[in-house]
């Protein structure tokens, strides 16, 4: 069986050294996804940061008004680029988000087992880090152990989705 071609999709306007720090989990990645979709939310300068890290990312443009961010069509725009691009697996991360190592490669194999079965949602824990001065602040090895469950959203068990 092939391994199902992954990408992850990030919705991003301003934030943009929080955009360098998930580029920063991304490069760490087990298994690097096949592709990284950066829809930019009316910030041009969002392209520029997005290949800083990852050259071939593939920007999406929406153009977008500051005051009401259009982020379900930004999602959608973003999937819908990913898609064409020839993804199988939709990895949809935040802008804020630094993704644990192993997180493109449990998704990936997550979903391959459930490969030709009707579509399927799955989520992962999430865990919060604590404030720091400046967001480059959590660009360090040990980052993962600075992370703590949120007491409000439950870990799901590793073969839920």
């Amino acid at each position: 069986m092939t391994a199902p071609r992954t990408a992850v999709v990030t919705i991003a306007h301003g934030r943009h050294e929080h955009l360098r720090g998930q580029a920063w989990g991304l490069a760490a990645q087990t298994r690097a996804p096949d592709s990284c979709v950066v829809v930019a939310m009316g910030d041009a300068e969002v392209a520029t940061v997005a290949h800083e890290q990852h050259p071939a990312a593939l920007v999406v443009d929406l153009d977008a008004d500051v005051a009401e961010l259009p982020l379900a069509a930004a999602r959608n725009a973003g999937a819908r680029a990913a898609i064409e691009a020839g993804a199988d697996v939709l990895v949809f991360l935040d802008v804020d988000c630094i993704p644990s190592p192993t997180l493109v490669k449990r998704y990936a194999g997550t979903l391959a087992e459930r490969a030709g079965s009707a579509p399927v949602v799955a989520c992962g824990e999430v865990r919060y880090l604590p404030p720091v001065p400046h967001p480059a602040d959590y660009r360090t090895p040990a980052v993962a152990e600075l992370a703590q469950p949120h007491p409000a959203r439950p870990v799901p068990p590793p073969t839920a989705t």
